[in-house]
């Protein structure tokens, strides 16, 4: 066995009985020899194709959102496994529409901040039990009243189960500014 699965113990194997082959490709090689010494050879691959879990958290950090105020959110994607995500891209398109010039970091330290785009990704590999964390940052316009509704979700090109691939929160927005009004020029009759 050569590649990703390799002979466990020195002696030659006469059966693949027992064999737990390892993620990726392994070449299995068969070499037959009479009692004459003559020999012949067949090699087969055997690729295993192991899936990951990932899944999706997304918070509100800001401790009090208002009408024209910053607005910052935690992403956090995590591989379940059993097995290494792969090509691991997050998304999270809504921002782009309620945050005026929205920015992401992943460690939260001023100036690491950079423009956000909609997606982060792909993180080529994101191994068994490990996450990945990233936090988006803007302000509310002036004119955002109510609440807003942001999704955020996470997707890879082996991701075994897609029920948890996806996260929905409401962020309350206090509306603090005091209402303007314009009047009129003074009418003179004549």
């Amino acid at each position: 066995l050569t590649g990703a699965t390799t002979n466990t113990n020195s002696a030659k194997s006469t059966t693949l009985n027992g064999v737990i082959f390892d993620e990726g490709t392994t070449t299995v090689t068969w070499t037959a020899t009479d009692n004459a010494g003559n020999t012949d050879v067949c090699s087969f691959d055997v690729v295993v194709n192991a899936k990951g879990d990932l899944s999706i958290q997304k918070e509100a950090v800001t401790s009090e959102v208002v009408t024209g105020g910053d607005l910052k959110y935690l992403i956090t994607v995590t591989n379940g496994g059993p097995s290494v995500a792969r090509n691991v891209i997050i998304t999270d398109n809504d921002v782009l529409g309620f945050l005026n010039s929205p920015e992401f970091s992943l460690d939260d330290t001023e100036g690491s901040y950079t423009g956000w785009t909609g997606s982060y990704g792909p993180i080529t590999s994101l191994t068994n039990g490990s996450s990945v964390s990233l936090y988006i940052k803007g302000t509310l316009s002036d004119n955002q009243c109510t609440s807003v509704f942001n999704t955020a979700s996470v997707s890879s090109d082996n991701d075994d189960d897609l029920t948890n691939n996806s996260v929905t929160i409401e962020t309350d927005v206090t509306d603090d500014e005091n209402p303007t009004i314009t009047c009129p020029a003074p009418v003179t009759a004549y």
